[in-house]
């Protein structure tokens, strides 16, 4: 199945307003740059109503690389700190928190940038041991380390888009 390159800009905000912005199969919230719009079934007109917003991970069946990245020594210091937490419950949180609730900014094959609402932004980058390595770029001045949470995704009445993910980002 071969999807349009390019799809109007007015039928790609229906889609994603009806959506609140999550991909249909992870549930991820992504910025409005990276977010792509497919037929639900091979051969759909193009109507808002039946097609499907994904993220760039999702739509090439890859995994989202938070459990399996490392974290900057530095990152992992700040977040203790700032947790008050030992270095291991601050990995298991801020891995936990980046899977659940950031928002992807872009996607690339080496390179994803993430938004963790209320505490700041952060890469991930395939480094060359071939791990993803996680890193803060900006904390955001006032966090207080609480994830503030999205709105939840709208179903439409769709059935859930099927979660593919048998490839590891990067």
């Amino acid at each position: 199945m071969s999807f349009p390159i390019e799809v109007d800009q007015s039928f790609r905000e229906a889609v994603w307003q009806a959506e609140t912005g999550r991909c249909e199969a992870c549930g991820r919230a992504m910025d409005r740059r990276i977010a792509r719009v497919i037929p639900r079934n091979s051969g759909d007109d193009p109507d808002p109503r039946t097609w499907v917003l994904l993220c760039p991970l999702c739509l090439h069946h890859q995994r989202a690389p938070f459990h399996d990245a490392v974290i900057d020594p530095d990152t992992l210091r700040q977040v203790a700190e700032g947790r008050q937490s030992s270095p291991v419950e601050a990995a298991n949180w801020l891995r936990d928190q980046l899977d659940h609730s950031a928002v992807l900014l872009t996607v690339f094959r080496d390179r994803l940038d993430c938004w963790l609402p209320g505490i700041g932004r952060f890469h991930v980058r395939v480094r060359t041991h071939g791990f993803p390595e996680i890193r803060l770029k900006t904390l955001q001045a006032d966090t207080t380390w609480q994830v503030v949470e999205s709105p939840p995704i709208s179903r439409r009445g769709f059935p859930r888009v099927p979660r593919v993910r048998d490839k590891q980002w990067g």
